[in-house]
């Protein structure tokens, strides 16, 4: 009796397979890869591509998804965990300014993912609007955290300062994938830390970033 796999069972690990789209979209957008390409790089054929992950777009969301969790929830997630939570936010700004250039050219695939095309897919449109969302849920919860624990003017508006920080945070992300030299993002570190010391956040300055 043969052993061997049957037709239709899959011999690939699903997020494996899931990351290395991801990538591919990452690299070169949407419209930059064919499910030709997908086939190709993945290694699976096509008729396991479409069983698995449906249509191009079905896999574009579902590695939307994937990046969601693991590039931007998870990191998040373990920046949330900082006894600090000015610090928290000063992390996040310090991270995407400090990546390797390879990486900050790449940019986030939520933002390139808005750039490229804002309207023609309502379901990738979700799912950026509600990572967004949540970014900006993040910067609130730190600073409520920190209005907590006597580091915030309680006369400030948090959730107008989580804006303003969401919108710094994605201007960021923006330059960086539109190839902008380091240098243009210093002005935008440099207006986090005025909000942040606005807000009576502390007295670091942003040559401590």
């Amino acid at each position: 009796m043969e052993t061997g796999h049957m037709p239709w069972e899959k011999n690939f690990d699903h997020n494996s397979v899931l990351d290395r789209a991801m990538m591919l979209f990452w690299e070169r957008g949407y419209r930059g890869v064919s499910m030709a390409d997908l086939v190709e790089e993945l290694g699976i054929n096509r008729s396991s591509l479409y069983s698995t992950f449906g249509q191009k777009e079905d896999l574009f969301v579902q590695a939307l998804v994937r990046y969601d969790t693991t590039h931007r929830q998870g990191w998040l997630d373990d920046l949330a965990r900082r006894s600090d939570p000015v610090d928290s936010i000063r992390q996040v700004f310090a991270e995407v300014a400090a990546a390797p250039e390879a990486t900050r050219r790449l940019g986030c695939l939520l933002v390139n993912t808005t750039l490229e095309f804002p309207a023609k897919s309502p379901r990738s449109a979700a799912l950026v609007r509600q990572a967004f969302l949540s970014t900006q849920q993040f910067f609130e919860e730190q600073l409520l955290r920190a209005r907590q624990a006597d580091q915030l003017d309680p006369a400030i508006d948090v959730a107008g300062l989580a804006t303003a920080l969401l919108a710094l945070f994605l201007g960021m992300r923006v330059l960086a994938r539109a190839e902008r030299p380091p240098e243009t993002i210093q002005p935008i570190l440099r207006q986090v830390d005025i909000l942040l010391r606005g807000a009576d956040l502390g007295t670091g300055s942003i040559a401590e970033w």
